[in-house]
């Protein structure tokens, strides 16, 4: 079989743009298609700037006076992309507001309905909340924005690693198509909530990526009270930075083979072994990530989708691979996956 598409060049930015319509669709119920028009490169590339320059900005203690990386360059081009982003979701937002007053003027309160039957998307939600003065605009505004760059980035990361260490580890990513193969009778399937619960292979695999190429490499809390240590006591209110990446790889924790891609590791019986904190892609406790079973569901449904159509190999192993930590997790490997037609049929 001949790679149809040797060379796809920036494999990530088209797992991005194509999450910008995901992402929209399903939580602000709007069709953007930007796929199939210029803003999506332009969305891409402001949504970059700003999480580079939250990187920098982490990293350098005289910006996180407010003063001074304002007046920097780079937090000058933050505010720009920040301004041109918010402007994207804004007309987004007061789209769906113009909709719902053409609803209104018909008679229909399609707000009330949705709310009593508990079938809101987010956006319908916050527009929900900003009608009952829980929510002011602003408030409603800056949680889609939120909910949109964080989500985007997010997710296509997790896509991207996955589809990267199946095609570094062949042999599992013929065990997920034997899996989706037992699933689906040919490649154009729509992918259904019931068939979701199927992919259990697929699942561990998601899960696997995601220990060794955690979306976001590090969190950061502060305690409310002091906690006690073994080599100390971290005070109340100190400002605690935890690495998820070297988590995820700590040989104390996944064993002296803790680099290696292995999805049984998340089988229910080895899941029992391990203390329930040492896997946190999706941070944990209280402030766990509010969208982490969304991110589960539509890492499913693009990978089912993807995996029917396509092959992907590459030529790096893993210990090739070059992450850039940033806010999230960047392979800045060029050109890391090759991809192939693949012939799906269950036949």
């Amino acid at each position: 079989m001949e790679p149809f598409l040797k060379e796809p060049g920036d494999f990530y930015r088209t797992i991005f743009i194509g999450h910008m319509d995901t992402v929209t669709k399903t939580l602000m119920g709007t069709e953007m298609n930007t796929q199939c028009d210029d803003r999506a490169e332009f969305f891409y590339q402001h949504v970059k700037t700003v999480t580079n320059a939250v990187q920098h900005r982490i990293l350098r203690f005289w910006f996180h006076l407010e003063l001074i990386f304002g007046w920097s360059k780079i937090g000058r081009e933050e505010q720009r992309s920040l301004k041109e982003c918010n402007e994207i979701i804004d007309q987004i937002y007061e789209r769906k507001v113009n909709e719902l007053n053409v609803m209104k003027a018909q008679g229909i309160d399609y707000l009330d309905k949705i709310k009593n039957e508990n079938t809101a998307n987010v956006t319908e939600k916050c527009l929900i909340l900003e009608r009952e003065g829980v929510f002011t605009h602003e408030n409603a505004l800056d949680q889609m924005r939120l909910m949109i760059i964080a989500g985007i980035d997010t997710s296509s990361i997790t896509v991207f690693g996955t589809l990267l260490l199946l095609a570094i580890n062949q042999k599992h990513q013929d065990a997920v198509v034997e899996e989706l193969r037992s699933i689906f009778d040919s490649a154009d399937c729509v992918v259904t909530h019931a068939q979701l619960a199927n992919m259990q292979y697929l699942e561990r695999v998601i899960k696997e990526s995601m220990r060794l190429i955690p979306p976001i490499p590090i969190i950061g809390r502060k305690p409310s009270t002091d906690i006690d240590v073994p080599r100390g006591t971290i005070p109340k209110n100190a400002f605690v930075l935890i690495n998820i990446l070297h988590l995820h790889r700590n040989p104390k924790i996944w064993g002296e083979n803790a680099i290696e891609f292995d999805p049984d590791r998340f089988l229910p019986e080895n899941i029992a072994k391990r203390p329930p904190f040492s896997y946190i892609p999706f941070s944990g406790g209280a402030r766990n990530c509010i969208g982490m079973k969304y991110a589960m569901i539509s890492a499913k449904i693009v990978l089912a989708n993807l995996l029917r159509r396509y092959k992907f190999t590459t030529h790096l192993k893993f210990e090739d691979i070059h992450l850039k930590t940033h806010v999230v997790l960047e392979v800045t490997n060029e050109n890391a996956l090759q991809i192939e037609e693949r012939h799906f049929s269950t036949h």
